[in-house]
Parts: C-alpha cells; structure tokens; sequence
C-alpha cells in the first residue's frame, strides 16, 4: 500500500471531531504514526490552506509545548504534550502513566467534579451548554 493510500486509509477511520474544540468540520488528521487525533486549520492556528497542504504535519501531542523535544506526558483532554526536563516547571497533573491534564483541562475536571457554576475567574460555567468550551469536556 503507497504512501498516499495509507493517508486515505487514516483519514477514514480518524476521529470525525476536532480534538481541540470537540466540534465537527472541515477537518486534519495529525501525520504522526498512528495518531487519528483531527484539527480544524484555526484551532491550530493556520488558515484554511491547511487542509489541502500535503507537508507533513503532526498534532501538539508529539512535542513538548515548553521546548518542542519529544514528550514524556501528554493532555487526556488537549493536544498539550510535556517532556520529562520540562515537567517540574509546567502546570500538568499526571493521572496513569504517560496521561493527565494539563493545567487549563484540570481546572475543568474539578470544576465538573464540584459540578460548579462560576469558574476560578467569576465567570459563569454551563457544561450542559453545547455552545461553550466546557461542554465537550
């Protein structure tokens, strides 16, 4: 099987969500082995070109967002990745393993835990609300 089957093949049994922001669409899949993890081009910071470019491109969850060596620790919730020198240093709660939540994905894990409805900044929190962030937690 080429190379360009094999994308094909990925594509079809990738996930049909963006692993970011949880929602559908026009969406990537990470080039990375085997990583079936998808993105929309703006929730990873590129535009709309992104999607029909064929350079190789893989997801945050292969790199350490501190220092972009290979990683040690990845996000269960988000494509955010930690290597082992940048662990001590970086707001990230191992869970089993290799997995955990990064700062931002643990603060909401005890927000659903307290089934809370303001967050630690004031600001009013509705998991059930398919229009905010926290929802597709």
């Amino acid at each position: 099987m080429g190379k360009r089957n094999n994308k094909r093949r990925k594509e079809e049994i990738s996930e049909d969500y963006c692993f970011f922001c949880k929602d559908g669409g026009e969406l990537r899949v990470c080039d990375f082995r085997n990583c079936l993890k998808t993105y929309h081009a703006n929730c990873v910071g590129q535009d709309d070109s992104f999607l029909k470019n064929d350079d190789y491109w893989c997801c945050g969850s292969h790199y350490c967002y501190i220092c972009r060596r290979k990683p040690k620790f990845m996000c269960l919730c988000c494509p955010k990745a930690v290597c082992g020198n940048c662990y001590q240093g970086a707001v990230f709660a191992n869970v089993k393993r290799n997995k955990g939540f990064c700062g931002h994905c643990s603060k909401l894990a005890f927000l659903i835990e307290e089934n809370a409805e303001v967050d630690s900044d004031g600001e009013k929190i509705d998991m059930k609300d398919p229009d905010t962030f926290e929802s597709y937690f």
